[in-house]
């Protein structure tokens, strides 16, 4: 898989599988993960006791008429959707998706617009050839935020983009000692990924930029993004200002929380801005260009 950059991202690692997990699915009723090296035990739903299997093409051949079955060792081509049924009522079926682990590690991305946004948006750039579901949540001292699953066609897998949920577990007016931790899986049709992560709200947050700009004889001026918190006080940015003279000359400010600027004979400027209190938090893209009015 090709590796993803982007200074917003963050790379998600491989994380230890504890126990085999459950994932939505468009093709199973169940999912199974394979641990590497160990033992996989397939047991059947239904409630008759003389079952039969049928599972991908040369995978099936010691399978018997039990109702839990233990596959070794599984590799790719074993994975995929076995299918028990009622050796007495075929109607009676349920289906099994195995998943083996897939290879490399996944880069995924988060970012908000701002603090008091109840979500985030993160997404997976990989090189996947087939549809997959992804499913993420996250959580922080105990409590989870609800899970999302997204389902992606092939056409949709190069760019993957979905939200996840803070509002339960992120408040924006407390105070924070620790990151907030999250989950995200993904399922092709035969692989499967888990990865664990922290992220640190600071590191994510990129304000809109800022807006409403004005150049007059005497100041130039402008406001806080319209999606960054009413409450400027409690949130100030840092104002990165760059100005076009009227001889021409090119001049940079760095301004803390205000929102105009007494300095005469500007032709144009436009500005850009970040959380004022975080040296990491990324800083916003720049605004349009503002022109002198008089």
């Amino acid at each position: 898989m090709k590796m993803f950059q982007q200074f917003f991202s963050f790379v998600l690692l491989m994380s230890g599988f504890q126990r085999f997990q459950a994932l939505s699915s468009p093709s199973a009723d169940l999912n199974v993960e394979v641990r590497p090296g160990w033992k996989t035990y397939l047991t059947c739903p239904l409630e008759a006791e003389n079952i039969e299997w049928k599972g991908p093409e040369g995978c099936e051949s010691h399978f018997s008429s039990h109702k839990t079955q233990v596959l070794h060792d599984v590799e790719l081509h074993c994975a995929g959707v076995y299918t028990c049924s009622d050796a007495g009522d075929p109607d009676q079926t349920a289906r099994l998706h195995v998943l083996v682990p897939g290879e490399g590690s996944l880069m995924v991305r988060c970012q908000t617009d701002s603090y008091t946004n109840s979500h985030l948006n993160c997404s997976i750039h990989e090189d996947f050839l087939c549809p997959c579901v992804v499913t993420a949540n996250a959580y922080r001292n105990g409590t989870l935020s609800p899970s999302i699953t997204k389902h992606f066609t092939s056409e949709e897998v190069h760019d993957m983009h979905f939200p996840v949920s803070i509002a339960q577990v992120f408040c924006a007016y407390g105070e924070h000692m620790e990151g907030i931790h999250l989950s995200v899986k993904v399922m092709t049709e035969k692989e499967y990924w888990h990865i664990n992560t922290t992220i640190i709200m600071a590191d994510i947050v990129v304000p809109g930029p800022p807006e409403n700009g004005k150049v007059t004889c005497n100041q130039i001026s402008w406001r806080f993004p319209s999606n960054w918190s009413e409450s400027s006080t409690f949130f100030p940015l840092l104002f990165l200002l760059d100005l076009k003279m009227r001889d021409d000359r090119r001049v940079r400010r760095l301004l803390e929380g205000q929102t105009n600027y007494q300095i005469k004979d500007v032709e144009e400027f436009r500005v850009q801005c970040r959380d004022l209190f975080s040296d990491t938090s990324p800083w916003s893209a720049w605004s349009p260009i503002f022109r002198r009015e008089c």
